[in-house]
């Protein structure tokens, strides 16, 4: 009887010690060992994305101030309408059009706020899910030949800024100091839009 006593009585203090330190204490290293392996993990795509990185970094480092301020030109990191607008008038400048009742949407700017924060854009422009913008622009041309007009276009289409012409309406105009129109002279409404890369 005595004999039997004390392997139960060890049995019973092995179980005890098992559930009461070594399961307790072997849980909690396997749940170290998953937070060191999630760890590990996390260092290993940070020296990936660094690599990424540093790659990328070298690449941006091999083009020339030239090649960036002309890829800045056809997909800005922002609208900037205004010089927008001053590319255009500049380019009807030169074939004696001259610019007039500019209209945009005054909300959708592309810009960002010193935090980082993105300025409030229109319902389309929020709708809009993709990796870029687009800003709509509606104007028009004073008096122009058509040859002017072509012209323009092809030195617009030609400009390093992307801009796509919606649609173009044309009607003639009067002649100064006479009621009969123009032959050679058109007043041309255009829509255009153009995009900037959002960040």
């Amino acid at each position: 009887m005595f004999r039997l006593i004390i392997p139960v009585t060890l049995i019973g203090v092995a179980l005890g010690t098992f559930f009461l330190f070594t399961d307790k204490t072997y849980k909690e290293a396997r749940s170290l060992m998953e937070k060191s392996a999630s760890y590990e993990e996390a260092l290993t795509n940070a020296r990936q994305l660094k690599e990424t990185r540093d790659t990328l970094n070298n690449k941006y480092n091999t083009f020339s101030k030239t090649d960036l301020d002309k890829l800045n030109k056809i997909l800005p990191d922002n609208v900037d309408n205004i010089k927008l607008i001053l590319d255009i008038q500049r380019i009807a400048q030169t074939y004696g059009m001259d610019i007039q009742n500019i209209k945009f949407d005054a909300s959708v700017t592309g810009e960002k706020k010193e935090d980082g924060a993105q300025v409030v854009q229109s319902s389309a422009q929020l709708a809009n899910k993709k990796d870029y913008g687009i800003f709509e622009m509606q104007f028009v041309t004073t008096r122009a030949s058509y040859s002017n007009f072509v012209s323009f276009v092809k030195d617009l289409e030609k400009s390093l800024r992307v801009v796509d012409v919606n649609s173009i309406t044309f009607s003639s105009t009067e002649s100064v100091g006479t009621s009969q129109a123009s032959s050679d002279m058109y007043k041309y409404e255009f829509k255009v839009k153009t995009y900037w890369l959002k960040k």
